[in-house]
């Protein structure tokens, strides 16, 4: 049975400090369906660190079992498989030979909804079957989400427990339900339409725990429910980047340009949260939220009521008949499988996610040559090698995803024709050292994600775009001539969020560095000063100038040759959580730690001149 907690209970096992300390390595999987056995060995082995993303995406099954073997043996190893269906020994076999080299202690759990899955796998006389929960267990999950007090409590507990009997015992409808009434006004008549709708009678729902998802739906405001039915884009079980979520809704047009639309897309983002439809949430350092999945009855859910819009198929190479009506599609091609034709003859695409399952190279210029409706097109690890050079025929991209093709080098001056691009994304295109010299031609660019590139120096025409909110990457180049400078940063007081800025010992002026003026760019919260060599009155100099905003809430400093990294401006650093010195090789006096009263977290390393450090430390 879906949502009775399955996943949940595997969670806490796996996350247990018994566990952690007992088994090494550990490794959680989820298992697709249709069960995918080069797919799971492919995940088995990047969890397992047995080499690198892309050379792991090129390895055959054979290759694949045969790293993780050498793996595992003589380690005591811990294998969570999540979410089983298939019935198939024959799916199961390869990995139960592979295990085998494991030392005698360790475990495999595995979760499904069937039983034969358990008893194919052998495990019948280990096998755990969740019960529903009882009404009282129902009743705590719903009350402590629905009610913000004691009165409230007492007062609609009457009606509340009416509610919780439709939870059939399941935590995940005990969750959606209680996250739902939260929303709801205190008042008899509000809980009562909701306990008389006449949802709970609807017949052509597939699946009765899709009822309550329905009602929570039904509640959201008409922004919210657009987004939401957006997050059918993901393949199940994806990791959705929250900041990435909220560019790829601008990129549909649900959020206004004329507005803040960071703050609406943040309030959206909470709600849905809030309401239980996402899960599995990840943090930053800074304690803020900054990923989540969905769970797969969610996801489930999403793709039911947006079936003649969205499209989402696995492909192996064979012929495929794709839904015509749809306008978003998410193909995962594996078996050298390549896009079908049908997608480059759509006309009235909106949105393709590509998920490239296999190693060979995806090339996309047949799409430019038809489908120039396409708003939002997500490449992300597709083993790109070029951009072709009609990319400018799509001409309502607003969102282009190419990060983490490793191959990808050159960008065509033809990609800065696209007018109405809000986003590119190159993170991880670790082999491209120059951005187009026409890039400050893209009037509506907001996000330039340029983290884990090689680019050296960015294009002067850049600083056309004083609009730009998203800038991670700014390595200053060691021919200024035609790349920004510094103090070229002055452009960007939108900037949010993080940047790294590199090589910053290549400033010759200190009054140069000032005229940064990065204390004016208060939605930045995370700033990381990488400076290289450069002398000791040269390095103090300029540190003293680079006065963040009060509002920064993260500072890392790296390859810094000064002889104090304890600039005036620090103690005004109130809402300082984390910092980090690293490598400050002629550094003698450290910050007054003490001072800093938001400090959570700190990190020194490689400071082999001080000697003493301040009283906070006892």
């Amino acid at each position: 049975m879906g949502g009775i907690g399955k996943t949940t209970l595997a969670q806490f096992v796996y996350n247990d400090d018994v566990v952690i300390n007992h088994f090494n390595p550990r490794i959680w999987v989820y298992a697709t369906d249709p069960f995918d056995v080069v797919m799971v060995a492919k995940a088995i082995a990047l969890a397992l660190k047995v080499g690198d993303a892309n050379e792991i995406a090129s390895w055959q099954l054979q290759i694949l079992l045969q790293r993780i073997n050498q793996a595992i043996e003589g380690k005591k190893f811990f294998l969570v498989l999540d979410d089983v269906w298939t019935e198939d020994y024959r799916k199961w076999e390869p990995f139960e030979e592979a295990l085998r080299k494991g030392d005698p202690g360790s475990r495999i759990l595995v979760t499904t909804r069937k039983t034969e899955v358990a008893l194919m796998m052998g495990a019948k006389s280990n096998m755990i079957t969740l019960e529903v929960l009882t009404e009282d267990v129902c009743w705590s999950i719903f009350s402590k989400l629905a009610f913000s007090n004691g009165d409230e409590r007492d007062k609609l507990k009457h009606i509340g427990r009416q509610i919780v009997k439709k939870c059939r015992g399941l935590p995940l409808v005990a969750k959606t339900l209680g996250s739902l009434m939260s929303f709801k006004e205190a008042t008899r008549e509000d809980w009562e339409n909701v306990l008389k709708s006449e949802v709970w009678e609807l017949k052509k729902i597939k699946d009765e725990v899709f009822i309550p998802l329905m009602l929570s739906y039904y509640d959201l405001p008409p922004l919210e429910k657009r987004c939401f039915l957006f997050c059918s884009y993901f393949p199940k079980d994806h990791s959705i980047r929250r900041d990435d979520l909220i560019q790829l809704w601008l990129s549909q047009g649900y959020l206004s340009t004329t507005r803040n639309y960071q703050e609406q897309g943040l309030v959206c983002f909470r709600n849905l949260a809030k309401r239980s439809l996402f899960q599995d949430f990840g943090k930053d350092d800074l304690g803020d939220i900054v990923e989540c999945k969905m769970h797969d009855i969610v996801h489930d859910f999403a793709l039911f009521l947006t079936e003649n819009e969205f499209f989402n198929m696995k492909l192996n190479g064979e012929e495929i008949e794709v839904n015509k009506r749809a306008r978003h599609y998410t193909l995962l091609l594996e078996n050298q499988a390549q896009l079908p034709s049908q997608v480059y003859q759509k006309k009235n695409l909106r949105a393709l996610f590509v998920q490239n399952l296999c190693s060979s190279p995806l090339s996309f210029e047949s799409l430019s040559n038809s489908a120039s409706s396409v708003k939002t097109l997500t490449l992300s690890g597709c083993e790109v090698t070029h951009v072709p050079e009609n990319i400018d025929k799509l001409i309502y991209l607003r969102y282009l995803n190419l990060s983490n093709n490793t191959k990808l080098s050159i960008l065509p001056e033809t990609l800065c024709n696209l007018v109405s691009l809000q986003t590119l994304k190159l993170d991880d295109c670790s082999h491209i050292r120059r951005l187009p010299k026409g890039i400050g031609k893209l009037p509506s660019l907001r996000h330039l994600h340029l983290l884990g590139t090689a680019v050296e120096g960015i294009p002067k025409s850049l600083r056309e775009l004083t609009n730009l909110q998203r800038l991670d990457w700014f390595q200053l180049a060691p021919d200024e001539k035609e790349a920004m400078t510094l103090q070229d940063l002055n452009q960007f007081n939108s900037l949010r969020g993080y940047i790294w800025i590199k090589n910053i010992g290549k400033v010759e002026d200190a009054s140069e560095a000032e005229k940064a003026q990065l204390k004016n760019k208060e939605h930045l919260d995370d700033l990381e000063l990488h400076f290289g060599a450069c002398g000791d009155k040269q390095a103090t100099a300029i540190l003293e100038v680079l006065q963040p905003h009060p509002n920064l809430k993260s500072l890392r400093i790296y390859a810094y040759y000064g002889t104090t990294a304890f600039p005036s401006w620090m103690i005004s650093l109130v809402h300082l959580k984390v910092l980090v010195l690293l490598n400050c090789p002629a550094c003698e006096v450290l910050p007054p730690f003490g001072k800093l009263q938001s400090l959570e977290s700190l990190y020194i390393a490689l400071m082999k001149k001080v000697e003493r450090v301040g009283g906070e430390f006892l």
